[in-house]
């Protein structure tokens, strides 16, 4: 009996000393720990970085110069080019004007660092069949200003063309993702299925 007794008394003994030891461990404090800022994913991934922000954001406009090309059967080329910034500016004006959700806003800016890299190239067309104006007749390539190293190539899904105005002209356009990262100088060729010989454009950054 008073072996028993004195096991008990040393177990609680050693049970008080334990929990004395933990009470007296460090506590991590929570308000000591530093908070980091989120940083934006794509700068991470170098995709479209803060200094190409700010490169674009020297840019005032492009100049777009046609150099060459026909229509053979009538009607008109255009071309447009905007950069990674102004497509983020433009659709933060948009979403203002629209009371878009945050959710949605956030998801457009992402599309455009993600698969815009290069910009946007828009292109305009008119011409005098429905056939001869879809959009899957032409196909957008991107060259360097030596006219030599392909920058970037890409076409378009078809698009039944609109119907004619004033002009007897049936009129479409397509907006292209340019993926590669690049900028202007640079030619712009828009090749046309129905064409014997592609339209090319020299885009220049606006002085």
């Amino acid at each position: 009996m008073q072996k028993t007794i004195l096991f008990l008394s040393i177990g609680l003994l050693f049970l008080a000393c334990t929990n004395s030891a933990n009470k007296n461990q460090p506590v991590a404090d929570s308000s000591s720990s530093t908070t980091k800022m989120p940083v934006d994913p794509y700068l991470q991934k170098g995709t479209f970085t803060e200094a190409d922000s700010l490169a674009d954001l020297q840019v005032k406009g492009y100049t777009i110069k046609r150099l060459s090309g026909k229509e053979e059967y009538g009607g008109y080329t255009k071309v447009e080019y905007k950069n990674t910034l102004q497509l983020l500016n433009n659709a933060r004006s948009k979403a203002k004007r629209t009371m878009q959700a945050d959710d949605d806003l956030n998801s457009d800016l992402d599309m455009y660092r993600d698969f815009d890299q290069g910009g946007e190239v828009r292109l305009d067309i008119g011409r005098i069949s429905i056939d001869a104006a879809n959009m899957d007749n032409f196909e957008i390539i991107i060259k360097d200003t030596a006219d030599s190293k392909e920058l970037f190539r890409g076409g378009f899904n078809s698009r039944i063309a609109e119907t004619p105005n004033g002009d007897d002209l049936w009129w479409n356009l397509g907006l292209k993702s340019v993926t590669t990262k690049i900028r202007p100088p640079f030619y712009v060729y828009v090749a046309d299925k129905l064409n014997d010989s592609p339209f090319k454009f020299l885009v220049t950054v606006k002085n």
